[in-house]
């Protein structure tokens, strides 16, 4: 589901105020096409939307967490299934 830009404009601005390199965000849309925040989780859950969209977010998050680490390059594969788990 695509969000507008003004919105993810607005949620990029508040994961940066609060200091979140990541943020599970709780929005609902009303029948009106308005968008309502009601929370930002700073550990969330998401490998159940990995496995439903095949996407490596897991990885991505190891391969920032490493970057922020000063130890910037690909995460090898297996690493994040470690992250993974403790995130699940």
């Amino acid at each position: 589901m695509e969000i507008p830009d003004e919105v993810e404009e607005r949620l990029l601005e508040l994961k940066r105020r609060l200091g979140l390199v990541f943020g599970a965000i709780d929005m609902r849309l009303t029948p009106g096409g308005d968008y309502v925040f009601l929370e930002i989780n700073p550990a969330g859950q998401f490998m159940y939307i990995e496995a439903a969209t095949g996407l490596p977010i897991a990885k991505a998050m190891a391969e920032e967490l490493h970057r922020m680490d000063g130890k910037a390059g690909e995460v090898k594969d297996g690493d994040e299934t470690e992250i993974g788990a403790r995130a699940g």
